[in-house]
């Protein structure tokens, strides 16, 4: 079972990171919550940053911004 981090195409204001390490760490966020309910879960987690958008449309539109700002839970088994 693995998370994968994903980004809007905005760099994150005031921080010493880029949207590949956001998307990582937004992975890791949400590995870390389901192995507190589940330590018996084998956890895999990457980020792709702002290379997979799910959802296309105009560059200032919060809502599209929204909508790829995501962790995807893929489940192999």
């Amino acid at each position: 079972m693995g998370g994968v981090g994903h980004t809007d195409t905005q760099q994150p204001h005031g921080q010493d990171f880029d949207n590949q390490e956001l998307s990582e760490n937004r992975a890791e966020a949400v590995a870390a919550a389901l192995s507190a309910e589940r330590p018996d879960l084998r956890l895999e987690v990457s980020g792709r940053g702002d290379t997979e958008p799910r959802a296309a449309g105009e560059p200032d539109d919060p809502t599209v911004h929204a909508a790829n700002r995501r962790v995807e839970i893929v489940y192999t088994g």
